[in-house]
């Protein structure tokens, strides 16, 4: 779990400085604003348990102004946030999967490529808007990702049917792990594997390196599958 907090701070780190944003990064959090909408695109996650939690809404007002989706994420048991205007999302669970093994069978008219150019990245963040879907971010803006982004750490990949992008996964390779992230398929694609094909691919983006992921409770048959399992749920607020 530490590995999976440090590579998600990593990436978190890595993901804005690609953007220009400013990282906020104390004793408690690292965090970064990445837009102005989006559940996902203003987020944190607690690196170590804090003795007290008053640090959170000046954490939150930090990272972006009331009004804008502000998400912490917490690997450790949190007290009721609500009286800082915080709203449940869930306990999502924590999965890891050891390095090796055998992937899925490939998916019959399903290209995945590696997003390598300013085109594909700009077809990888529409298909994660519309396929995850994220429905207050418009998919022909580009608010998340920059070409910088690519080229390091950060492996993000695009599933095409017949030349058509329909489904999307990343990994931030970092810390000794694959962390797997922007797991999305288009509601019309569900159902094939694709999305099962496009996590191995990130899952093995070092294929000497184990797999982490957090996942949610609909996924997760599709992740234990692939060979995750779940250690432990994390929480996650929103501050609207």
């Amino acid at each position: 779990m530490r590995a999976g907090v440090s590579s998600l701070a990593a990436r978190i780190r890595h993901h804005a400085r690609s953007l220009g944003r400013a990282v906020d990064e104390d004793d408690h959090w690292v965090a970064a604003a990445l837009a102005e909408r989006g559940m996902f695109s203003n987020a944190g996650v607690v690196v170590r348990p804090p003795e007290s939690w008053d640090w959170v809404p000046e954490a939150l007002d930090r990272l972006a102004p009331p009004g804008t989706p502000r998400l912490l994420m917490s690997p450790f048991p949190t007290p009721d946030l609500s009286p800082y205007g915080c709203q449940l999302v869930g306990h999502p669970p924590f999965m890891v999967r050891a390095a090796g093994g055998d992937g899925p069978a490939p998916v019959d008219g399903l290209e995945i490529r590696e997003v390598t150019t300013a085109a594909d990245l700009a077809a990888f963040e529409r298909t994660v808007v519309t396929a995850y879907p994220v429905p207050d971010m418009d998919p022909d803006e580009r608010l998340l990702f920059h070409p910088d982004v690519l080229g390091g750490a950060t492996h993000l990949f695009l599933g095409l049917v017949d030349g058509e992008p329909v489904a999307t996964a990343g990994s931030h390779v970092a810390c000794g792990v694959n962390h797997v992230e922007f797991v999305a398929t288009a509601a019309e694609h569900r159902g094939r594997g694709i999305g099962a094909a496009l996590t191995w691919a990130a899952t093995v983006a070092d294929p000497a390196l184990p797999g982490v992921l957090i996942s949610s409770d609909d996924g997760r048959p599709i992740y234990e599958a692939l060979g995750y399992l779940p250690i432990v749920r994390w929480t996650l607020w929103l501050a609207p």
